[in-house]
Formats: structure tokens, sequence, C-alpha cells
């Protein structure tokens, strides 16, 4: 399945490629994440914790089962006080 995926947290993800990631049906966004990160060698897994989620305009956790076509959103989490 193709899954577009859009990053807004180069600080984490360094040169990741925005786009279509194709992925094996029923995969989560964690495997998605995956399958960037194996494709360009910059993310690693413990920055997880640090990133936001969005699935087709609404937040999800990492462990979130995709669909054909779904849009996700990568956003690196707010900090400061």
């Amino acid at each position: 399945m193709i899954i577009n995926v859009h990053f807004y947290c180069s600080r984490i993800v360094g040169k990741a490629r925005e786009g279509e990631y194709e992925v094996p049906e029923g995969a989560d966004i964690a495997a998605v994440m995956q399958a960037a990160a194996d494709e360009n060698g910059t993310f690693i897994e413990d920055y997880m914790k640090y990133l936001t989620f969005v699935r087709n305009s609404k937040a999800a956790p990492a462990d979130t089962v995709l669909s054909d076509g779904d849009r996700l959103t990568v956003l690196m989490q707010a900090y400061g006080g």
C-alpha cells in the first residue's frame, strides 16, 4: 500500500524523503518510519518519543494501522516554558 508522508521535524529525521512510501498491507505508523530510516539511514528509533503523528488530519499513536492512500504528517513535539 502507498502512504503519503510529510515531515516537519528535520532536526530528528534529517533528510528523510517526503512523498510516497510503499509498505505492506496492515503496516502501522512505526513501519512507515522504519521504511524512511531504511531508505536514508538518518532516523534513529530512540527519537520516536519526540514525534507527533497525524493521520488524515487526526492525531494518532505510532501503533496506528494505516490504510492505502493515507496521509501521514510527522511533527516534532514542542517543548518550552
